[in-house]
């Protein structure tokens, strides 16, 4: 019997901090390889049950073979077997196993969001603690955050960019290129480079859920829980980025909208003003007006016409980050015209390359970035599953007007979906594949309650 409990308490920790690590704390890498592998660990739980209980799993199993199948089936139709990667395949098993881990724990996972904030955050708050004693320099030109109204850091910044850029002197010619550079050095912010998340859109798009979780379910913290999570949002704001600020713009606005008549007055005239506080920081700062501009290195990713309006209404120079936003919005557009059912899993970045081929802008460097992740998971899914793919967001709009399913889980799984719709880096990066797994079943789960 204490056997039983110890092996049982074993797996439930194993199950905790894979799904913890593959969420939350992906970035992290050891010897070049990323902790949310440690998902694997869950095969001997899993192994274990099905040893002990197969009657109960085969209809999970049964799934799991079916999705297989599917995307296996997809792929074929979709490509000649000589262009396919094995790379692709080993996406598909991966993604069933993914599928079977989600069928056996998606309860337990939905029912411990709390125990999950809080140990990420307390990670999070430590190695941010270690990142300022340990201080590095920020990339200091994001959107929203502290700008340095005193100059306290202006000299050190200019010098250090300037060191940097001296590389590529050539580009120190183009005037297009200077005046970007004279903008950039004139809009810095005071900040600190964390030592999870080097990049600080990617820890928008874990803090965006987290946040918004937190303001609609403050009342399930206790008083320790509300003091991490309030300084780990202020940390955010502090270290922004346009990723944290339009997820949170649009989560919170869609999740007050679907739930507005649960809402008291006064619940909703605070969540009115913080998306107020958020759309004027957004509209204010340069920098994130920067990120709507369809224009970099003077060039127009869109037409000319287009690119002109926006960047005159809206005061924009553009950015390398918005040209690559539109450029891989045109490039999802396309593919869905050419492609309806899509080009298979795995095969975003074979995709992207040819399409990057065909149009150049003519811009140094523009075609080797975000060939693999497409700046979002949004462009990803329909370059890969097509009309799949505008059909599982579909079900995500659906899922949102259940009823019978609780606004708490909600406003947890949605903004996952939407910031990392807005802004991603592939599947299986800030938990995007887990998490919309785990909506889907709740979605179809949901049924068997109205019965």
């Amino acid at each position: 019997m204490t056997k039983n409990i110890s092996i049982n308490y074993l797996f439930i920790k194993i199950i905790f901090f894979s799904t913890l690590f593959f969420i939350f704390l992906w970035p992290i890498r050891f010897y070049g390889l990323s902790i949310k592998y440690i998902l694997l660990l869950t095969l001997i739980p899993i192994l274990f049950n099905t040893y002990s209980s197969f009657n109960d799993l085969k209809k999970k199993y049964l799934i799991s073979i079916l999705l297989l199948f599917f995307l296996t089936l997809h792929l074929i139709i979709t490509n000649n077997l000589n262009n396919v990667s094995i790379n692709s395949f080993l996406e598909i098993v991966f993604l069933s196993f993914m599928t079977l881990f989600c069928l056996i724990y998606y309860t337990y996972i939905k029912e411990n969001k709390i125990n999950f904030i809080i140990f990420f955050t307390s990670i999070f708050l430590s190695s941010s603690l270690l990142s300022v004693f340990n201080y590095r320099f920020d990339d200091p030109y994001f959107c929203g955050g502290i700008p340095d109204y005193f100059h306290l850091f202006k000299n050190h910044i200019i010098q250090s960019h300037i060191n940097v850029q001296q590389s590529d002197s050539h580009l120190w010619l183009d005037p297009n290129y200077l005046e970007t550079i004279t903008f950039k050095l004139t809009n810095f912010k005071i900040s600190f480079r964390e030592f999870i998340f080097e990049e600080n859109s990617h820890l928008g798009m874990i803090a965006v859920p987290i946040i918004v979780y937190s303001i609609f379910q403050i009342k399930s913290f206790n008083k320790y829980s509300k003091v991490l999570v309030l300084i780990f949002a202020i940390i955010c704001l502090v270290k922004s980025s346009t990723t944290l600020i339009a997820g949170l713009i649009i989560s919170l606005f869609y999740l007050t909208l679907i739930n507005y008549k649960n809402f008291s007055f006064k619940k909703k005239i605070k969540i009115s003003l913080f998306i107020g506080f958020l759309i004027c920081i957004f509209f204010l700062d340069d920098n994130c007006r920067n990120k709507i501009s369809p224009t970099y290195y003077g060039k127009n990713i869109i037409s000319n016409d287009k690119a002109e309006f926006i960047n005159e209404t809206l005061n924009t120079k553009g950015s390398l980050s918005s040209a690559l936003t539109y450029k891989f919005l045109n490039f999802a557009l396309n593919s869905f015209k050419n492609n309806i059912i899509g080009s298979g899993i795995g095969t975003f970045e074979r995709e992207s390359i040819i399409y990057s081929g065909k149009n150049n802008f003519g811009i140094p460097s523009f075609d080797t970035f975000n060939l693999k992740d497409g700046t979002n998971n949004f462009n990803k899914l329909i370059v890969e599953f097509g009309v799949f793919g505008l059909l599982l967001y579909l079900i995500v709009f659906l899922y949102s007007l259940k009823k019978n399913i609780r606004f708490e889980e909600k406003c947890f799984l949605i903004p996952f979906i939407i910031t990392q719709s807005l802004r991603g880096a592939g599947y299986y990066n800030g938990g995007f594949a887990l998490i919309f797994i785990i909506l889907l079943i709740s979605y179809f789960a949901s049924f068997k309650k109205i019965k």
